[in-house]
């Protein structure tokens, strides 16, 4: 199988696709209930996920770890 380069580009495989929609459902999310700071950030994680996969999911991974220190706290 040839390596088409859908790893690199950050959304041209059906995993990069449903990774960005998921990640702005929960950025809709995050504005509905008013909190821009993570809003902000996981759109960031969108845009900069786009060019470098592994920068917009280690964006993701440091959200994913606040809440988790926020819910044992």
């Amino acid at each position: 199988m040839a390596n088409d380069g859908s790893e690199r580009d950050g959304g041209g495989g059906l995993f990069g696709r449903l990774t960005t929609l998921a990640t702005l459902l929960q950025t809709g999310r995050a504005f509905r209930k008013s909190n821009t700071g993570r809003a902000a950030l996981l759109v960031g994680s969108v845009l900069i996920g786009r060019r470098n996969p592994r920068l917009g999911y280690l964006l993701q991974l440091a959200d994913t770890a606040n809440r988790i220190r926020r819910r044992l706290a």
